[in-house]
């Protein structure tokens, strides 16, 4: 989904001289909105819907060798899995955006235990880790 955690971000690098594409699923939802989310402008910015694997398969191929892919959340959703394994058999650069986690309860530890997990076994996929929240 089109969110401000990302959208900002990929204003500020194409604002730098950096060319931007943003790829999500969908724009932003309508409860994002009742919620307060504001998105910037992302006119001149390429985005492109992810509809299916294969129209994702396609961006590979026009994807520049210094590019930099940033993620928001780390998931082990079916196309994201599918584009990060892409990434990283092209070599390319990937950085993921988090939000700060709640580790209170056991609902907190079965998180904090998900995500070790998930970091170690996409660690050589990461380049970096953008933090957000307090």
């Amino acid at each position: 989904m089109v969110t401000p955690h990302l959208a900002y971000p990929a204003l500020a690098l194409s604002n730098i001289e950096h060319k931007v594409t943003y790829v999500a699923e969908q724009t932003i939802s309508p409860e994002s909105v009742e919620q307060g989310w504001i998105l910037p402008e992302l006119t001149g910015r390429r985005v492109v819907y992810m509809v299916s694997l294969n129209s994702i398969s396609e961006l590979f191929d026009s994807a520049f060798p210094d590019s930099i892919h940033i993620f928001q959340e780390v998931s082990r959703n079916v196309k994201v899995s599918f584009v990060q394994n892409q990434l990283q058999d092209t070599g390319l650069r990937q950085w993921v955006i988090i939000q700060t986690i709640d580790y209170g309860g056991l609902i907190g530890l079965i998180k904090r235990l998900k995500y070790q997990m998930i970091f170690r076994t996409q660690s050589k996929l990461l380049w970096g880790v953008l933090a957000i929240g307090h």
